[in-house]
Parts: structure tokens; C-alpha cells; sequence
């Protein structure tokens, strides 16, 4: 099955992400502190939250510039931005506005109130059809020196979260998508390091900078087969995993079990690397 792109992709795969915020939120936590670590939000700074999803970076973020800033959280999906609505409120967060649009196209000062102090991602910003074109929409809306920061994975081959348990799964959920190559949107649309700066460069950014940044998703084995459904739930197969029935269910998180021997750490829990990206870079 090809994986498909642009408002086809949110319009498929939207809810399913809205179904297991929570988990996405747990699972990617680390990846996206890493990458606000790298903007260095200050009080009082006006940002945008570029792919933000259901909204948990945006509030985080929002917490860090304080009462006297504001940040703008812009996504393609109003399902998911129905739900950051809900938690900002939730929150009593009230510094923050969801905007519905494509951020490599909408005018991003106009809709944040003011030219950006800086902008950032966490996985958000891998699915651009024209990745230099979007870039330079990004750059548009940031003021002199203003900062950008962007979280993106790296290879499929260096996420064992992702590779394992889509390969043990694939025939028993469904087919596994067929994921884009580095330069085609799509979750590993921005792994390659040369591409980053190829793409950042020709849309005016400078002082463009990759840290590698590894997290391990760790799963117990007094509690390994919830820990499977969990990964099945926010990797690639989770619309797969949605639709099938129990049996099917049952098979998958057995075939995972056989998968996993490779990562034991231990003899009580094994450990999967997820390899990401955090790429910093400043306006013109």
C-alpha cells in the first residue's frame, strides 16, 4: 500500500492520531522537550507551532513564553486542533490560538499577530510537497534572527520502533505502507542531514545545525503484550491496527514477540531506539 500525501494522508490517518493523542504524546515527549530545548523559548516571544497536532508542544511552549508571549499552533487537521482547543481550555491556557492551514503556504506573521521570534516543529514538518518553497513561506513570517528548530527522524533504519514492529506486522494488519523516500513528503521525508541543509539554505536560512538525538521505548516483559499494542497504536500500522479484530490483533502482537529477540536488554524488557533529528537554524 503507497502511503498518501498531502490532505489525503490527514484526512486518513487525522483520526487515528486524534484516537491515540495520549500515547503519541507519550511516546514522542522526549523528542519534541529536545527540540524546544533547542528554540530556547524566552518570556514575552511570539512563536508558531508548525504541524502541531493535537497540541501538546503548543502549550508547552506556550508555558515557556509566558503570559507576555504567545504562540500560534497551525495544522493541516481541524480534527486534531479540535482537540487542542479542548486542552488548551482544559489548561487555562490562554496564550495560545489554533490556526487551520498549511504553514508552507499560510502568511504566518499575519495569523500570529506579528512578525515570529522563532518557529518549531516536532515532526511536523516532513510532509511539505515542495519542502524549499514551504521553507521559504517559514522564513517570510520570522523577524531579523529570528530562530527556527525542527525535530524530523532520521532513516527508518535507525528507528527500531517503526522498523520492527512494521516488518513483523506487515500481512497480518494489512500491508504496511509504502513510505516516500528523503525529499517526498512523509515521515522520513527530511532524514537525510545533506537534504536538510540543501533545503534550509535555499530558503534563507543560515547557521542551520543537526544534533542527533536518540530516545529508547522500552517494553517490559511482565507487561509485553500491552506494551506491543501500544507501539502497533502510534506507529505506521495504527489505522491497520484500528480496524482489525481481535484475532488479527492477537497475531500481530505474537508476531512482534518473535521479532523482538534481538533487542533484549535484559530477560525482563527489551529496548527500541527512535532516532531523530533536531535542527536549529536563524532567519536572514
Amino acid at each position: 500500500m503507497v502511503e498518501p500525501t498531502g490532505q489525503e494522508f490527514w484526512d486518513r490517518t487525522g483520526p487515528a492520531w486524534v484516537r491515540h493523542a495520549d500515547l503519541l504524546d507519550e511516546h514522542l515527549a522526549a523528542y519534541g522537550e529536545a527540540g524546544i530545548d533547542a528554540l530556547a523559548p524566552a518570556p514575552g516571544e511570539r512563536l508558531v507551532d508548525i504541524g502541531c497536532g493535537c497540541g501538546a508542544t503548543t502549550l508547552d511552549l506556550a508555558r515557556r513564553v509566558g503570559e507576555r508571549g504567545s504562540v500560534t499552533g497551525v495544522d493541516i487537521a481541524d480534527g486534531m486542533l479540535e482537540v487542542a482547543r479542548r486542552r488548551a481550555e482544559g489548561a487555562a491556557v490562554g496564550n495560545v490560538t489554533f490556526v487551520q492551514g498549511d504553514a508552507g503556504t499560510v502568511d504566518l506573521a499575519e495569523v500570529a499577530g506579528g512578525p515570529l521570534d522563532g518557529t518549531y516543529s516536532r515532526f511536523g514538518a516532513m510532509f511539505f510537497p515542495d519542502p524549499v518553497a514551504a521553507f521559504t513561506n517559514i522564513a517570510a513570517g520570522l523577524r531579523p534572527g529570528g530562530r527556527l528548530a525542527l525535530v524530523v527522524w532520521q532513516p527508518r533504519e535507525k528507528n527500531h520502533w517503526n522498523l520492527v514492529a512494521t516488518t513483523a506486522t506487515d500481512g497480518i494488519l494489512g500491508d504496511a505502507p509504502v513510505l516516500a523516500p528523503p525529499g517526498q513528503p512523509g515521515p522520513f521525508g527530511l532524514a537525510d542531514e545533506a537534504l536538510i541543509r540543501s533545503v534550509l539554505g535555499d530558503a534563507g536560512f543560515a547557521d542551520v545545525e543537526l544534533t542527533p538525538f536518540t530516545a529508547v521505548d522500552l517494553l517490559h516483559a511482565d507487561t509485553l503484550d500491552e506494551d506491543i499494542g501500544r507501539l502497533l497504536q502510534v506507529g505506521p500500522m495504527r489505522t491497520a491496527w484500528d480496524e482489525a479484530e481481535g484475532e488479527a490483533r492477537a497475531a500481530a502482537i505474537q508476531a512482534v514477540r518473535a521479532a523482538l529477540g534481538p533487542y533484549a536488554v535484559g530477560p525482563d524488557r527489551y529496548e527500541l531506539q527512535g532516532s531523530a533529528w533536531v535542527v536549529t537554524a536563524s532567519s536572514g
